[in-house]
Formats: structure tokens, C-alpha cells, sequence
């Protein structure tokens, strides 16, 4: 087993380290210089069945603004990981088991989140960040979703590390697809579940991904990019829908005042949950926006969005500062609850909680005379463009411009 510590310039001059392992097939003779000369093709075939090369990328990078001690320190940890994975590798070759991987998956799973989070957060500036603040988020959500599968497909039961297979990636890719979740949405959870995958391999619990075995018709289709219009259409809900579901009564008023909040001031899952009472006073909220890290954005609250506030309160009771205003529970419930809902008020749409953020976009453009930078402000976009999109006709417009043509006496 030969393991090679490799780097690769990225276009922007930053360096990634990547290992290089090689494993040697002893029951493939050795492919010689006269095969080579002979045969050439044969020689490249055994040579491949010989030596079977494969790469494992680190997530170590030396960017060009860091100190010297710091890239010193990047590549001894390089340095340090290439030589544990030699060890490991060697001892799995062996026959020698080199970690319990009859840990708890979900255990695992919720350990490697926390200290994503950890990274992103505690004593790191923001340039030096290796991953956005939303990357956690996207790992919880996973989780979130890996939680209720397990539910269903297995009533709930251990799942251990050792039990993560094939055919369990491959039906948690089929549960994903059940729920009409977008198909990007589907592949960005896919792609969490296989990055943890690798660490479990990295770490030595498992000897190589259960991804790897998945058929071309079992794995998520990726992203599309001659799609991308196509499926950057909004989902949204029109003010008769929206009244629909405001009229039809929901036993989860957690969740029901939390979507129309969002409905309300635009606010996006992350925030909506991580709202506390503080961040609210005199008519306005003030916090941090997660997915575009805008510190102190402040905004007014209508009069909608402050009804459903007062109704939370006791009255004359005043909240605990560090309070959240919403006591949620996982997304993934947030979202079924929303479409039994939507079910139930006779709305024909697979609602999701993102559909409150576009509903008050879509509102919002309508009402400011479809000026999106005011759409920016409101919404807290970084880019003008994004604004952009809020900016289209409904079917109701189109309806009522239609009505306003004028009528002639065509002597029918």
C-alpha cells in the first residue's frame, strides 16, 4: 500500500492537498518492459489491475493571504493525516479492525455537524473561513431527514455504522425523492450523506463509501444547468391561497404562525427558527441574516407580523430575552405539517416553509411598484439580480389586465 501526499493549484492560486493510494494487487503479475513494447494495450490493462489508484481529497487548503506559520501548520496536519491513513489502510489490508464502527450512525452524523459549526464560528475571521455559515445548516437539514427516514423505514430502531450499506443510501435517496422534494434539493442532501461517508472511511470505521456501488438510476440526478432557468421558477402563493390558509384552522399553531411570519416579513428557515425575543422592539427586528452573514439588518414589521407576535405573548407578560419567539421542531416535520395544511385548505401546492419567503417577495413586488431595490433592502440580497426575479406577473394580473381591454359590439 503506497499513500502520496499530492497538492493542486485551484484557479484562484489556492493550494489543496489530496492523498494518492495506490494498492497493489500481488495475485496480478507484474506487467514487464517486453509486454510493454509487444502488446501495449494488454500492458495499460494489467498495469490497472495491478495497481489500483485511487484519490481522497483532505478539505486542507494554503491560501495565498496566510502567514507563513500557518502554512507550516496546514501542511505538518497534511503531513500528519497521510501518515495515520497509511497506518490504517495497512492495517485494514491486514485484517486488523482500526475503530468501533458500532458507534451509532445518527451519533456520528450529529458530531460531525456540531463541529462544522464550531469551525465556522468560534476565533476564525470571516476570510478565513473554509466554509460558509450555511454549510452546517445544510448538514442539520440532512440529518433532520436521515432522522425520519430511519423512523419509517426501520421504526426507529440502532442504526450503526457498520449497517450503513448500499441499499441503505440507496432507499434514503428513494425516501427523499417520496416527498417531492426538488431534485437539487434531493442531490445537495445526497452529497452531505456521501461527504460523511468519506470521513467514515478517512477515520477507518468503513473501508470504502457504499455510495460507490449505487446504479445510475439509483443516484440523484446532479443539477442541470441548461435546466437552470427552468427550475429557478418561484414558488409562491398568491393572496386568494394565502387567505385560504390563513381561514383554514391547523392544530400545529407553532408551525402555522411561524410560516405566516415568514409570509409576512420574508425571513428564511434559519432565521425564522433562530429568532428570539431580543431581536425584536418598537415595531422592528434586528438580527443576524445566516445565509448572507448580514450583521444587525434591521427592518420594520407590518402590521400582520406584529399581530402574530402579540398573540404569542400573555397578556402585559414580557418575554424572556433569550427566548425564541418559535419553538420548532425538525424541518423536514415543518414541511409535511405545510402540505397537510395545504391539503386540508384545498391549495393545490407541495408547500414548503421557503414558499413564506417568495410569497412576501412576490407581495412585496406588487406593492412597490415592482422597484426591486427596494426588493433588496427588504429582503437582504446580496445582488441586485436576485431581486430581479421577484419582479414577474401573476396569473391574477394577467386576469385583470385582460378584463380592462375594452369590449366592442361585434352585432353578434
Amino acid at each position: 500500500m503506497r499513500v502520496i501526499e499530492r497538492q493542486k493549484v485551484l484557479k484562484d492560486g489556492t493550494i489543496s492537498y489530496y492523498l494518492d493510494i495506490t494498492e497493489t494487487n500481488k495475485n496480478i503479475p507484474t506487467p514487464t518492459a517486453e509486454l510493454k513494447r509487444k502488446d501495449p494495450d494488454r500492458y495499460r490493462e494489467l498495469f490497472k489491475l495491478r495497481y489500483k489508484r485511487r484519490y481522497e481529497f483532505l478539505n486542507k487548503y494554503i491560501y495565498k493571504w496566510m502567514t507563513k506559520e500557518k502554512k507550516a501548520e496546514i501542511k505538518s496536519e497534511v503531513r500528519a493525516i497521510r501518515i495515520k491513513r497509511e497506518q490504517e489502510l495497512n492495517n485494514e489490508l491486514n485484517g486488523i479492525s482500526t475503530k468501533d464502527n458500532s458507534k451509532s450512525f445518527l451519533q456520528y452524523f450529529t458530531t460531525y455537524t456540531s463541529n462544522l459549526k464550531v469551525k465556522d464560528n468560534v476565533g476564525v475571521q470571516k476570510k478565513e473561513r473554509e466554509k460558509p455559515k450555511t454549510t452546517h445548516k445544510n448538514y442539520e437539514s440532512t440529518l433532520g431527514w436521515l432522522t425520519d427516514f430511519i423512523k419509517v423505514a426501520y421504526k426507529d430502531q440502532l442504526i450503526k455504522i457498520r449497517d450503513v450499506n448500499r441499499d441503505f443510501v440507496k432507499n434514503f435517496v428513494a425516501f427523499l425523492s417520496a416527498q417531492k422534494l426538488h431534485r437539487n434539493t434531493v442531490h445537495m442532501y445526497y452529497s452531505k450523506l456521501n461527504r460523511v461517508l468519506n470521513e467514515l472511511v478517512l477515520e477507518g470505521y468503513i473501508t470504502e463509501n457504499p455510495s460507490k456501488y449505487l446504479g445510475r438510476v439509483d443516484k440523484p440526478k446532479a443539477p442541470s444547468k441548461s435546466n437552470k432557468k427552468l427550475e429557478s421558477k418561484l414558488k409562491f402563493l398568491d393572496e386568494d391561497e394565502l387567505k385560504q390558509l390563513i381561514e383554514k384552522p391547523f392544530t400545529r399553531k407553532e408551525i402555522r404562525d411561524a410560516f405566516l411570519f415568514s409570509c409576512f416579513t420574508g425571513l428564511r428557515w434559519c432565521d425564522v427558527e433562530a429568532l428570539k425575543w431580543k431581536n425584536i422592539r418598537d415595531g422592528r427586528f434586528n438580527m443576524t441574516i445566516q445565509k448572507t452573514e448580514t450583521e444587525n439588518f434591521d427592518a420594520p414589521l407590518g402590521d400582520s407580523a406584529l399581530e402574530i407576535l402579540n398573540m404569542r405573548l400573555p397578556l402585559n407578560v414580557k418575554p424572556l430575552p433569550d427566548r425564541k419567539v418559535f419553538d420548532l421542531p425538525t424541518l423536514p416535520t415543518v414541511n409535511t405539517q405545510l402540505k397537510k395544511w395545504a391539503k386540508a385548505a384545498k391549495v393545490n401546492k407541495e408547500l414548503s416553509f421557503h414558499y413564506g419567503r417568495h410569497t412576501f417577495g412576490t407581495s412585496l413586488a406588487r406593492i412597490v411598484d415592482k422597484r426591486a431595490e427596494i426588493i433588496q433592502e427588504l429582503m437582504c440580497h446580496k445582488k441586485y439580480e436576485t431581486s430581479l426575479k421577484y419582479i414577474h406577473v401573476t396569473d391574477q394580473e394577467r386576469k385583470k389586465a385582460i378584463s380592462k381591454l375594452p369590449k366592442y359590439d361585434l352585432g353578434g
